[in-house]
Parts: C-alpha cells; sequence; structure tokens
C-alpha cells in the first residue's frame, strides 16, 4: 500500500494543475494507494507565498487575508470529508479555481456547496464542531512530522517495502518523479529527501 500525501494552500494557481496531475497519476498507477490532501492554514507558509509578491502588496491585511482564507477552506475541506471524499475534493479544487476571479466569503462557499448538491444546513452544523478545528492542529503538527518545511510538498510512504521509509518531494523538478514513484516497488535516488518513519 502506497500513501500519499499533498501539502497545499489554495492561493497559488499553479496547486490546481498539481492536484490535477495528481489525481491523473493515481488513477493510472497500478498498485493500490491512498490519497490525503492536507490544505495548510500555517502562518510560516503565508509568509513564504507572501514573500513572492510585489513589496507593494506585502502588507499585513494581505498577510491576515491570505492566512484566514487558507484557514476556512482548509475547515471547509476537513467538514466535507465527513460526506464525501470526492465531494470534498472537488469542493477544494473548484474553489481553487474561483479565487483566482474573487477573494472567499461564506456566501460564495455556500453557492458553490449547494451546486456540488452538498447538504448545506448539516455542512454549516458540522462546521461548528470544535474537532475540525482540533484536526487542523493536528495537520500542522502532521506537516512537521513529515518534515515538510515548503508548499506544495508531497510524501509518499510505501508500505510495502521491507524498510518503513517515506520520501519528500519539494520542488518542481521532483514532482515530476511522481508517477515512476507511485509505480516503483522501492524507494532509491540518492536526490531525494528519504527518512525513517517515526
Amino acid at each position: 500500500m502506497i500513501e500519499l500525501y499533498l501539502f497545499i494552500h489554495p492561493l497559488d494557481v499553479n496547486n490546481i494543475k498539481l492536484l490535477d496531475s495528481t489525481v491523473q497519476s493515481l488513477n493510472e498507477q497500478d498498485s493500490k494507494s491512498k490519497f490525503h490532501l492536507v490544505p495548510v492554514a500555517d502562518f510560516q507558509m503565508i509568509n513564504h507565498y507572501l514573500s513572492t509578491y510585489p513589496i507593494i502588496q506585502k502588507t499585513v491585511n494581505n498577510r491576515n487575508q491570505m492566512l484566514d482564507t487558507a484557514y476556512q477552506m482548509a475547515l471547509d475541506y476537513e467538514v466535507l470529508l465527513t460526506f464525501d471524499a470526492s465531494l470534498a475534493l472537488k469542493y477544494y479544487k473548484g474553489m481553487m479555481e474561483l479565487l483566482t476571479q474573487q477573494s472567499y466569503n461564506f456566501q460564495l462557499r455556500n453557492q458553490y456547496l449547494i451546486a456540488l448538491d452538498c447538504p448545506i444546513d448539516r455542512f454549516l452544523r458540522r462546521r461548528q464542531f470544535p474537532i475540525y478545528k482540533e484536526k487542523l492542529i493536528r495537520n500542522q503538527h502532521l506537516m512537521r512530522q513529515m518534515k515538510v518545511s515548503s508548499i506544495p510538498s508531497f510524501v509518499i510512504y510505501n508500505f510495502e517495502q521491507d524498510e518503513d521509509v517515506a520520501i519528500l518531494l519539494d520542488n518542481i523538478y521532483d514532482f515530476k518523479m511522481l508517477p515512476q514513484l507511485l509505480e516503483a516497488d522501492s524507494f532509491s535516488s540518492p536526490t531525494l529527501s528519504m527518512y525513517s518513519i517515526p
């Protein structure tokens, strides 16, 4: 069994293509796999992303808005996972596309969920439960445990190997190796970051 974790945030338009290509790679590979999308709402990651903007846009208000958007989207995603994993993934990808045109707000979110035939009243009730906010905190711990220091990043576990190791892909050049790694019987590359599973 291969487990693939993709750590992303919803603000970078390039993540849409990355998510599409990841799902395609998973659909095309023969071995069994389990996919985990982990939306990141992390202060340091948002600061890093904001650093790519022109200096005039590097404001406290922009940083706070980006962090809030990432947090709200991550919370939405975790709640939707309790309804249906494919619905949660479709929502996250669709909202990323919408955010290229407009800012996140609850009205936009609700309208899009209704268009996806999500039971909106149940969603809104569940979204108030503390357990989902706690899940976001656990996701941040998971990110640190998996040694993820930049976004987007993949972590791949191959439990079909004798050794319990994981591999970290954290740049555009490594991402191109994903299809081969998903099909591989074992991980062996001197150029990739590997570490023992805790």
